[in-house]
């Protein structure tokens, strides 16, 4: 499966991946200006572990957001593997 990760000049993350289904998914993270901030979806929902949409909600800066998405990203999917 083939992963892709970017960071645009305004911080945000773009993320591209193919499911475990085949089918080619895209995302796009990013977070507040300030200091630290909940990471948030395009649409403006909040991101939890795993990049679910509940659980825990996941906080970062700018500076980090990268590393972070690519953690949970890591996290989401070993836990897709384990039967």
């Amino acid at each position: 499966m083939r992963t892709k990760f970017t960071q645009s000049a305004d911080g945000s993350v773009h993320l591209g991946y193919t499911d475990e289904f085949g089918i080619a998914r895209a995302e796009i993270f990013s977070v507040g200006t300030g200091e630290w901030g909940y990471i948030r979806r395009a649409d403006g929902t909040q991101v939890c572990e795993k990049l679910k949409r509940r659980g825990s909600t996941l906080k970062s800066n700018r500076k980090h957001l990268l590393s972070a998405i690519k953690a949970e990203f890591r996290k989401l999917r070993t836990s897709c593997k384990k039967p």
